[in-house]
């Protein structure tokens, strides 16, 4: 699952939508109006959504990933929720009746670094082993990322077994026996050229010292842990996610890494 950065300070609900006294007749009754505030809102979001084109379909279920990153912890993890969704629904032009899944997770990362990440599908799709996505797991101490100069492509051997939780498993052992905790990587390419996520890539990684405050890492499992083993599939999906990243962090310095440290 490949997220979308979306670069503008999320609008709370309070700010976006306010309430208004109406008069039918006689009868007094309070509507809700977007505010001022959520036009520019809209109009700054719209902004960034317009190279990136999804293919919804007219009917059947989506799916919804968001990760929201605030400037403070005080803000509530659904504070921003309607208006991003609302934004979405009528630039892609769908009914925000079809979301059938919401997962927000929620980061602060500090003053000037707020914005959003998002993934939209089908759910046909997200349930395809392409997009599947570990579950939030305990990956150390999490720790900001302030810059970003390096992309390190880290090919380890894939484990033995077909099972993908049983090849989790042991790519994580090894990782601990090494002093990492959930393998210190952002992104994981399977053989097939399945991805997933690992840690947000915002925050640093666990894998070498000297290059953990200021890399991206991306590891992929390949038949004996060489670079040249990638294949073809794995290397349209890095591709895929390379450039991704470079939309969202610019030139960067790539380079590989084999073995675990």
């Amino acid at each position: 699952m490949i997220f979308h950065r979306i670069d503008v300070k999320p609008l709370s609900a309070n700010e976006a939508y306010a309430p208004r006294a109406m008069k039918a007749g006689n009868r007094m009754y309070a509507t809700i109006y977007k505010t001022v505030k959520f036009a520019k809102y809209e109009a700054d979001v719209k902004k960034r959504l317009k190279n990136l084109k999804f293919d919804l379909g007219a009917s059947g279920e989506l799916v919804l990933c968001i990760r929201v990153f605030y400037e403070t912890a005080a803000s509530d993890i659904d504070n921003c929720i309607k208006s991003f969704l609302d934004i979405l629904q009528r630039h892609y032009k769908f009914n925000d009746n079809r979301v059938y899944v919401l997962n927000v997770v929620k980061e602060v990362a500090g003053k000037g670094k707020a914005g959003i990440e998002f993934y939209l599908d089908t759910r046909e799709n997200y349930m395809k082993e392409k997009h599947y996505v570990r579950p939030y797991t305990p990956y150390g101490a999490i720790l900001p990322r302030n810059t970003t100069k390096q992309i390190v492509i880290n090919t380890v051997t894939e484990p033995s077994s077909d099972n993908r939780e049983e090849q989790l498993y042991a790519l994580d052992k090894q990782s601990r026996l090494t002093g990492s905790v959930g393998q210190g990587v952002h992104y994981l390419i399977f053989t097939n050229g399945d991805i997933m996520t690992l840690r947000p890539d915002t925050v640093r990684g666990d894998l070498i010292e000297l290059s953990d405050a200021h890399s991206i890492y991306v590891r992929v499992l390949t038949l004996d842990g060489k670079s040249e083993d990638v294949s073809t599939v794995q290397d349209a999906t890095l591709g895929e996610l390379l450039d991704l990243l470079a939309e969202r962090y610019g030139e960067t310095e790539l380079i590989t890494h084999e073995g675990y440290k």
